[in-house]
Formats: structure tokens, C-alpha cells, sequence
């Protein structure tokens, strides 16, 4: 099951390494940061619904006594949680960035997603950080600060060779 659950995450790392670069095709295709994230969406949504419909179709019909009225009231905010902050707002504040930076230091920046979610695990669920996610946090923040760093710096030297 663990190996399974790696080769899943390793999938969705790949998927998400061709987002940046991918959004900046869309924006120079002239598309705003809110029509990439609606085409993204929409497409994600799509192919989601054909793939739980093939695999899985009685996955789309839930029992109305399989959810207690009170808790559907606590379904409908997380998933109104995990669609407008999580993923709308989170999508366009990445194109917007990628629109400003670089693919490869947007998507580089993005992937402290991964820390952050360690941290917001930790805080409010409780859940235990061991010492090689730890280290693994420290490794995607230096990562983050050099790319970020190496592009400041590629800048300055394109400056200084056209004399500016």
C-alpha cells in the first residue's frame, strides 16, 4: 500500500511540474490568469468525471441517508473550502506568479506547497513530523531560496554585459 501511495504522489509531482510551464504557454496564448485556471479546472473536472464514472460509478450517487443533515452542512464547507481557497484561489495566485517569474522558479516557489502542507498537518491535526520530513522541508526551502536566488543573479549579469 505504501509503495502504491508513493507512486501515486510521485504521478501527482509530475503532474504538477508541467503546470507552471503550461501556464505560461497559456499566457502568452493570451489567456488571463482566471481563463488558464477555468480551462484547467474545467478540464481536470471533465476527465475526473469520466474516469469516477468508468472506475467507479456508483461513487456519483450518494444515498441521501448515508449523509446526516447536520454534517452535510460540514461537507459543503470543506468542499466549498477545498474548491474556492484551495484550489481556485491557489491556481490563480500561481499563474499570476508564473505570468511574473520564470516557469521554473514559479513552479519551484509552488512546491513549498508541500511544507506548508506538512506545517498546517502538524498544527492542526496533530500529525508528527519526523526527521527526514524535517530535512526534506529544509532541503525545498534552500531549493526554493536558490533558484530564487539564481535567477537575481542571472539578472544582474545580464545587466552588467549590456552595460546598464
Amino acid at each position: 500500500m505504501r509503495c502504491a501511495g508513493l507512486a501515486l504522489a510521485f504521478g501527482a509531482s509530475w503532474c504538477f511540474a508541467f503546470s507552471g510551464p503550461m501556464a505560461k504557454y497559456l499566457d502568452a496564448a493570451g489567456l488571463t490568469p482566471i481563463e488558464t485556471v477555468w480551462a484547467r479546472m474545467a478540464g481536470a473536472g471533465l476527465l475526473l468525471a469520466v474516469v469516477l464514472a468508468v472506475v467507479r460509478p456508483r461513487a456519483l450517487r450518494i444515498p441521501r441517508g448515508r449523509v446526516p443533515f447536520v454534517g452535510l452542512y460540514a461537507v459543503v464547507a470543506a468542499y466549498l473550502w477545498m474548491v474556492v481557497v484551495a484550489t481556485v484561489v491557489a491556481y490563480i495566485l500561481g499563474v499570476s506568479a508564473v505570468r511574473r517569474l520564470s516557469a521554473a522558479v514559479g513552479v519551484t516557489v509552488a512546491s513549498l506547497e508541500v511544507v506548508g502542507g506538512a506545517v498546517v498537518a502538524w498544527g492542526l491535526v496533530g500529525e508528527e513530523l519526523g526527521a527526514f520530513q524535517m530535512v526534506g522541508g529544509l532541503i525545498m526551502l534552500s531549493g526554493a531560496l536558490l533558484a530564487q536566488t539564481a535567477t537575481a543573479t542571472g539578472r544582474l549579469l545580464d545587466q552588467d554585459r549590456a552595460g546598464v
